[in-house]
């Protein structure tokens, strides 16, 4: 399956773009997210999210309910992200250098 995309803003205002590709369990995902300083730009966005997503440096797991179809339980999941602070969502994706570890 094609890689998926999901851009959203978290609480803070940050704009950000999520990659996803299925695996056995739910989703293999990996972000970009803006600077205060950065202008969103969906292709940019796109390309590094997909690129760590590739690299398997910067991506994590996510398990989810797949009885739905699976683009359907992406965005549903991916939403999620929306209700959280940049600094959460940093450490969710292993974007931050002294990550520990957090759950959603």
């Amino acid at each position: 399956m094609e890689t998926l995309f999901f851009h959203g803003k978290t609480t803070d205002g940050k704009r950000f773009t999520i990659a996803g590709k299925p695996n056995a369990n739910g989703f293999t995902v990996a972000a970009s997210l803006c600077s205060k300083n950065d202008l969103f730009v969906k292709k940019i966005g796109r390309a590094k999210a997909a690129g760590r997503l590739e690299s398997n440096l910067k991506h994590v797991e996510m398990v989810v309910d797949t009885t739905d179809h699976g683009t359907t339980a992406f965005i549903n999941k991916m939403k999620e992200f929306n209700l959280v602070k940049s600094r959460d969502f940093q450490l969710v994706f292993n974007l931050n250098p002294n990550n520990t570890n957090f759950t959603l």
